[in-house]
């Protein structure tokens, strides 16, 4: 963009959220890291050492991988003797899960140090899929009753944005935490009752049950729906966020957009190296759907068997994208990941940090125009972002609305609870 904003920092003051999160959040981090996987003392104290750099606001270091600290944002703020407080919060937060990396491959643990939290974040999410995701997808009629209607993709689209609400960086790191904190905003919303007996058998499952509206900030899902094909025609690229719950949300989201005719192909571009806890990597998406073909319902069974067949025959790919693990902002791309985005009919980025990337994690005005966020060169010819509120990042969303969330919580923009469902056309 011709004019960015400030960036986010630690040093915008003790009593913000980006503050809180680098001087607490992230050394909480690092020790939950160590205290979940049994670490020998020489690696466990390393990482004890990073986590009370942290907090006491050290200076960067350069990481031994030279590529990563020639990235522009690295260079300028090794250049400018940038400390963790005082460097961009983008920077440092990606920067953080390469320092974990790097020590534990340093001491030779190559396994993810988040396996554990990812694990228990799934495990978690067992009553979410069985009461909330595969109700969506419908039902054969049993003996003497209704079929259950698979529901639209909107339906879909909506259970993914909500899924963003499991964040185990949000939670330091606790799996069953995420869970349950975004299954207790659910509960508040109602969002649980999909698979309710207040529902007639062989009732569709009505929009509100997954739309959650007095949450919404930004709704363009008319425009998104208005937007794509029926016919299976074009290539949908889908940006994943968090393992566990979300990721669950994704795969359905990802079967019901190809069963459904919206694309030809779809892609979940995973990261290439574990990153803010939970973010998912293609061995996450392998997992996930081991997950569910070892099921015990058939529900899930079914869900599996749909996603390995689409596998097979190359219309749902999974990727992943080392861009995606760098500090860089999504409009400092590669030409080739550009050129993939600008052969998509639609790229869907889910959670916030890649809303975060998407907008330079800059303090943008909230009621600023998201085209003219974008800047004149923007690749892809429409960008969905499907995400829950953890940053004071946002743009799109009037004064009205957000005085309104302001009056319900004080933390709406960061808590998770508030959602986004916004296009961003250049252009428009």
């Amino acid at each position: 963009p011709a004019e960015l904003p400030p960036f986010l920092r630690a040093s915008d003051g003790a009593a913000t959220f980006t503050f809180d999160t680098v001087s607490r959040r992230l050394p909480a981090i690092v020790r939950s890291t160590i205290a979940s996987n049994r670490y020998a003392a020489p690696l466990a104290a390393e990482l004890e050492a990073l986590a009370s750099n942290i907090a006491a606001d050290a200076l960067l270091v350069p990481l031994a991988d030279a590529a990563w600290n020639a990235h522009p944002q690295m260079a300028e703020a090794l250049a400018a003797r940038e400390s963790w407080h005082s460097a961009s919060w983008w920077l440092v937060e990606n920067y953080l899960y390469k320092r974990i990396l790097q020590s534990t491959a340093k001491h030779g643990e190559t396994a993810d140090p988040f396996r554990r939290q990812k694990t228990e974040a799934l495990e978690a999410s067992e009553r979410a899929l069985l009461t909330s995701i595969l109700p969506l997808f419908g039902t054969a009629a049993a003996a003497g009753g209704k079929r259950h209607a698979h529901a639209p993709l909107g339906h879909f689209l909506y259970r993914s944005l909500w899924g963003n609400r499991a964040d185990l960086s949000i939670s330091a790191g606790d799996g069953k935490s995420a869970v349950s904190g975004a299954e207790a905003m659910e509960e508040r919303s109602r969002l649980v009752g999909v698979a309710d007996a207040t529902r007639g058998e062989g009732a569709p499952v009505p929009l509100e049950a997954v739309r959650d509206g007095s949450k919404l900030l930004c709704d363009d899902m008319a425009q998104v729906i208005a937007a794509l094909p029926t016919d299976s025609r074009g290539a949908v690229l889908l940006l994943l966020d968090n393992a566990g719950l979300e990721l669950l949300t994704d795969l359905a989201l990802a079967a019901a957009m190809l069963s459904l005719g919206h694309c030809a192909t779809l892609e979940l571009v995973a990261k290439d190296t574990p990153t803010f806890v939970s973010d998912a990597t293609p061995a996450d998406v392998d997992s996930t759907i081991d997950w569910l073909r070892a099921h015990q319902g058939e529900g899930a069974r079914t869900l599996a068997q749909q996603l390995d067949e689409l596998r097979t025959c190359g219309r749902l790919r999974v990727s992943e994208e080392a861009f995606l693990t760098s500090p860089c902002h999504f409009w400092q791309m590669p030409q080739e990941m550009a050129d993939r985005w600008a052969r998509s009919q639609l790229v869907i980025l889910k959670g916030d940090a890649n809303y975060r990337r998407l907008l330079c994690d800059a303090h943008w005005p909230h009621a600023s125009t998201p085209a003219n966020t974008l800047g004149a060169n923007w690749p892809a010819k429409k960008t969905l972002c499907l995400r829950t509120c953890k940053s004071e990042v946002l743009v799109g969303v009037p004064a009205q609305a957000t005085a309104r969330a302001a009056a319900e919580a004080k933390d709406w923009l960061t808590a998770g609870e508030y959602g986004l469902v916004q296009l961003f056309e250049p252009g428009y």
